[in-house]
């Protein structure tokens, strides 16, 4: 549910500024975060958890940052593969292709990640 819901922010945001030709990338960059933090982080869903989406437009940028409550996670130990597309394993190299910049973090109380989209 928490995914359909931040898509749905995400298109009313995009359509507020006239940008709904990024939509589909930004709508896949963040869906890819959130499936992650659902399945790492809160147990594929069985644990409740807060998750809070940030938008921003300013120039030529979208900014995007996740932050979560689910434990945190060293992006420093994670690996972008190169498995076949059926084993899964693709989702940092989604995100690092589709945003113009993406940065991760944990923090004390959970994760953050900030994805930006260059509109020019």
């Amino acid at each position: 549910k928490s995914l359909s819901i931040a898509r749905g922010i995400i298109r009313e945001f995009l359509k507020l500024h006239n940008l709904d030709a990024k939509e589909i990338d930004i709508n896949l960059a963040v869906g890819e975060v959130l499936t992650n933090v659902l399945r790492y982080g809160f147990n594929g869903g069985e644990t409740k958890g807060l998750l809070k989406l940030t938008l921003q437009f300013k120039k030529s940028r979208i900014s995007v940052t996740i932050e979560d409550n689910a434990p945190p996670s060293n992006p420093k130990t994670w690996k972008i593969t190169d498995r076949l597309p059926t084993e899964g394993g693709h989702g940092l190299k989604l995100i690092y292709n589709l945003a113009s910049k993406a940065e991760f973090e944990a923090t004390p109380n959970g994760n953050k990640a900030k994805l930006e989209f260059n509109l020019a």
